[in-house]
């Protein structure tokens, strides 16, 4: 699959949590090289998986995700999460406290910009998941200090996403053809995923599954269900 179950708590959507709100001035390290990067995610890591200590967490999120996301929908999300692997992993909900955090690592560091960040997450001798190298925590450097960041979070998504249809006439070499574009389609938040086909006329075309979206590199996205359905049968034409 393509994230862990593991990953779906690296957006910090995992620990059962407590009341109250402390949201506080908060950050990590000062040091913006890499052990200020890896003492910060060391700290995010077993405030939530160790300690449980959501409001420590809450804390070391960006001033950006704080600012579209509350405390509560950080909880809640977290609170789904962890509900989820430990149901998958077929462990007892009060093992959860014995939850331990091990192999903090860095990545890739920009010293003083952004730090990509892995771990992993044990019961006894059971791992629970390991962040994969190419699915690892980002965290930022802002304002003299490290962050974490809510990249996974559905309301920081929301709210940094545009409605699916402002995405006509984007560059086609703009697409991440492994992470797609996140839009708004109405009220729902979804994920367009593109493929890319060589023609048999030499050209290449890119298209979402149901040939809605199209377009050509060096060009622009067009949303059409006709002209995408002709362009699919040119292309093999």
């Amino acid at each position: 699959m393509k994230r862990l179950l593991l990953i779906l708590v690296i957006g910090f959507g995992v620990i059962a949590v407590g009341c109250g709100d402390d949201s506080g001035s908060g950050g990590g390290s000062g040091d913006p090289g890499e052990a200020g990067a890896v003492a910060t995610a060391d700290a995010a890591f077993t405030a939530l998986f160790e300690n449980q200590d959501s409001e420590a967490a809450y804390r070391l999120m960006s001033p950006a995700c704080r600012e579209v996301m509350s405390f509560g929908d950080f909880a809640g999300e977290m609170t789904f999460g962890m509900a989820l692997l430990l149901g998958f992993m077929g462990i007892e909900p009060e093992r959860q406290s014995d939850i331990t955090v091990e192999n903090v690592q860095a990545v890739s560091v920009t010293e003083g910009v952004e730090a990509q960040i892995t771990f992993a997450m044990m019961l006894d001798d059971l791992e629970l998941g390991d962040s994969a190298e190419d699915e690892p925590a980002r965290f930022v450097y802002e304002d003299g200090q490290w962050w974490a960041t809510c990249d996974d979070f559905d309301a920081y998504q929301r709210a940094n996403a545009v409605p699916c249809d402002d995405l006509q006439g984007t560059s086609v070499d703009d697409i991440d053809m492994d992470e797609g574009i996140s839009c708004l389609d109405g009220e729902d938040l979804t994920t367009m995923f593109f493929s890319s086909y060589d023609c048999s006329d030499g050209s290449i075309l890119v298209q979402t599954f149901d040939n809605q979206w199209f377009g050509n590199p060096g060009g622009t996205l067009t949303k059409d269900q006709a002209a995408g359905d002709a362009a699919w049968e040119a292309c093999y034409s």
